[in-house]
């Protein structure tokens, strides 16, 4: 009878016995795409008239500060084994850069099993309340009467101003992002 070495021997054992790694936890991933961004420009008052957002003179579109704060898979939904899921959702951006209001969104559409839902758009507003914007701002634009008989437009004065973005957030259960 032939003896195998017993380096040998527990090479075998331990591969008969095979890896006693845990298979990693699928937590889901999500991902958001602005739609659109809308100002809300305020009433003109005093002296002057509020810009049209025209151009990027005028009005300066509300900026997200540092990361976001992505949405989290919602568990439920998970150990369900949903699947992919999107949300679209309406933000208003206050003048001191907070998420003021979450709605459905009219522009990007929210596709998501019935039963779950709630739950992801739910996760989605955790999620976006927590962010924090440079406040949209708008210029005050008055006319201004020359001598000579010419007339021209000056800055008046500027001021942040609420503003609104609808975007889509895609759900993807097995950990990957979906591009848009």
């Amino acid at each position: 009878m032939m003896k195998a070495p017993i380096p040998a021997l527990a090479l075998v054992v331990f591969a008969a016995a095979g890896c006693l790694h845990t298979a990693p936890v699928e937590t889901g991933t999500s991902s958001f795409t602005v739609i659109e961004a809308r100002p809300v420009p305020p009433p003109a008052s005093g002296k002057g008239w509020a810009a049209v957002p025209t151009n990027h003179a005028q009005f300066r579109d509300a900026q997200i500060k540092g990361e976001p704060i992505l949405p989290v898979y919602p568990a439920r939904a998970l150990a369900a084994k949903a699947g992919s899921a999107q949300v679209g959702v309406h933000l208003v951006i206050d003048s001191q850069g907070r998420v003021s209001d979450v709605r459905p969104s009219m522009v990007a559409v929210t596709i998501a099993p019935p039963e779950f839902a709630e739950d992801f758009r739910q996760a989605v507003e955790t999620a976006v309340r927590q962010w924090r914007f440079v406040p949209a701002r708008a210029q005050y634009i008055e006319t201004v009467q020359g001598s000579g008989g010419f007339s021209y437009d000056r800055v008046a004065r500027t001021e942040d101003v609420e503003a609104e973005v609808d975007l889509a957030f895609t759900f993807t259960a097995n950990g990957k992002v979906q591009a848009k």
